[in-house]
């Protein structure tokens, strides 16, 4: 039995692709979007199912969604985005034309939208980091690493299950590397293929997508190198996929003023409109409208599932007929928002009137006007303009929604870059305290749950260097920062926690190994800030900045995580009262 939550969050997936099966952005391949979408969902399934990361419904959903910032600029930017998709950028280069070009890119965009939708930060971390899990600072082993590293390889999977045979063959290389390191045998993923073909082929029906066949997965020959797996092997698609095609959504032709784009209206006319006036429709196709004819109402809502009139002209021979044929209409989703003019002989017009009592007539029954047969070129033209308001005013609800969703779309990014600049050192880019505090609790709280080592390295500068002011000091710290960056491991965690002061959490990492990369790090910026010419690159200002190093590791006799920062502090006052560059052990 699936949670609230996981329902929830499928739910939502499921939401967005009915709503946004088309658009109106210029080059972005939408039926491609969803098929690469679709394969990396279920891929995601089929990987957190196999290691267990979590449930493969939820591995589902981050599947669905780790690419809807590119579908989201698309929508909220149709006409600029389509512009730079026909520019040709990929990867990268991409991605830097887009954060010039909106104030943000899509990776960034899908993190801000899974956020406001309040999916787990798990959930949010792993798919902002997937492309390189590696350089995250998760911790080995941990959830947020084993979920980053499944989303990395579904959407890698994703893209060579929908890329042509040419880019297919490209990233052969890169699956089999992910793939190993997920422990997976190439000789597995032929039928990994072939069952994600199949659940694919069943979503699609499911999902009404046109998918095209599925393509196999043939393992290459073992004499074949396997190519290091990496963001730079993320090939994406081309911008249109001529290979593929699928019907344009209801929803999204509804929302758009055709009338605004032709000079005529496209109308599906239902019934035996020429018993009632043999030259009407002759009349509105010789003033450029166009009129397709149905035998009658089911007929012209079958129609519709394809494509959306801007009108229904339902002709009836009785009061009864029309309000029968209406009422079909009004039943389905597409039939009770579009608009119906009924044509009815005037005799029954007011037979019409007579049935229908103000009381009882809901909003969403019966036509939404009639026209009396014989008709007059006004009463006709004087329809047809009431007809086109409506598309005016639906176009309108339609631009204010757009806008309304691009404002809170864009209020989504800023909140998430507000949440991260309270988190962040402005002069060095560094996590500040308010940061170093909490991913302590949480290292403090992993290592007490898997029973693992942690420590904590407190660095402090000896001695700012003299001269050239606060700008040079500011530079000094900028280029430590970078030296203490660089000599991090890729799952320790370096903030500033004040003005020269540093702190290196260093999970799975026992005493001996703590100090050992401590002498490390002190070793690094000697180097760096030498006095002496040597390696040094330093301004001279800056030559023969030291650090002094307090090293504490998690202990029994030690209560909480501020007990174990306290102590690392306290060897930190050690060290320095020692001379310059100095390391010190607490216990």
């Amino acid at each position: 039995m699936l949670g609230f939550a996981v329902v929830r969050q499928l739910a939502l997936g499921f939401s967005v692709l009915a709503t946004h099966r088309d658009g109106r952005c210029p080059g972005f391949d939408y039926p491609g979007f969803w098929s690469r979408s679709l394969a990396t969902a279920l891929a995601g399934q089929m990987l957190c199912a196999r290691g267990r990361v979590l449930s493969p419904e939820e591995g589902f959903t981050c599947g669905l969604l780790c690419d809807i910032g590119s579908l989201a600029l698309a929508s909220l930017h149709p006409e600029a985005y389509g512009e730079l998709l026909a520019s040709g950028l990929d990867g990268g280069e991409r991605l830097v034309a887009e954060r010039e070009r909106f104030g943000t890119d899509r990776i960034e965009l899908t993190a801000a939208l899974l956020e406001d939708w309040r999916l787990p930060r798990v959930f949010v971390d792993a798919v902002f980091h997937s492309d390189q899990p590696e350089r995250a600072g998760f911790e080995p082993g941990s959830r947020a690493r084993r979920l980053a590293d499944s989303v990395g390889l579904a959407r890698l999977i994703g893209q060579s299950f929908t890329a042509e045979a040419t880019a297919r063959e490209r990233l052969v290389a890169p699956v089999l590397s992910r793939s190993a390191q997920f422990g997976i045998d190439p000789t597995e993923l032929p039928a990994f293929y072939e069952m994600l073909g199949e659940a694919w082929k069943r979503w699609g029906g499911v999902l009404s997508l046109d998918l095209g066949p599925a393509p196999a997965f043939e393992v290459p020959d073992p004499g074949v190198g396997l190519a290091p797996a990496g963001p730079e092997h993320a090939i994406e698609l081309e911008a249109t996929d001529p290979g593929v095609t699928l019907a344009p959504s209801p929803e999204v032709e509804r929302s758009v003023a055709v009338a605004g784009r032709r000079s005529g209206l496209r109308l599906s006319v239902a019934g035996d409109v020429d018993a009632l006036e043999p030259g009407l429709l002759s009349l509105l196709e010789a003033a450029g409208h166009e009129c397709r004819r149905f035998k009658g109402e089911p007929e012209a809502l079958e129609a519709m599932l394809s494509e959306l009139p801007d009108g229904v002209l339902l002709a009836a021979d009785s009061a009864g007929a029309l309000e029968a044929g209406c009422a079909r209409l009004r039943e389905t989703a597409i039939g009770a928002r579009v608009y119906v003019l009924g044509l009815l002989p005037a005799a029954e017009v007011g037979t019409l009137a007579e049935e229908a009592s103000l009381a009882v007539m809901p909003a969403d029954a019966g036509p939404d006007d009639v026209l009396p047969a014989p008709f007059t070129t006004f009463s006709v033209g004087l329809r047809l303009r009431t007809l086109r308001r409506a598309l005016a005013r639906r176009e309108g609800a339609r631009r204010t929604h757009e806008d309304t969703r691009r404002l809170a779309t864009e209020l989504s990014v800023a909140n998430r870059r507000l949440r991260r600049a309270a988190l962040v050192d402005a002069l060095t880019g560094l996590p500040n305290r308010r940061y170093a505090i909490d991913r302590l609790e949480q290292e403090w709280s992993s290592a007490l749950r898997h029973a693992r080592a942690l420590s904590c390295l407190a660095i402090n500068v000896d001695a700012m260097p003299e001269g050239g002011g606060h700008s040079a000091a500011d530079r000094a710290l900028a280029m430590l920062a970078g030296v203490l960056r660089d000599g991090v491991r890729a799952h320790d965690v370096l903030c500033r926690i004040g003005d020269t002061r540093f702190l290196a959490i260093a999970p799975v990492t026992d005493g001996p190994g703590a100090v050992e990369f401590a002498n490390r790090l002190r070793d690094s910026v000697t180097r760096r800030f030498g006095a002496g010419d040597g390696e040094s690159s330093a301004p001279i200002q800056a030559r023969g900045l030291t650090v002094s190093i307090g090293v504490a590791t998690m202990a029994k006799n030690l209560r909480d995580p501020e007990s174990l920062l306290q102590l690392a502090e306290s060897a930190l006052q050690t060290a320095r009262s020692a001379g310059s560059g100095q390391v010190y052990a607490a216990g």
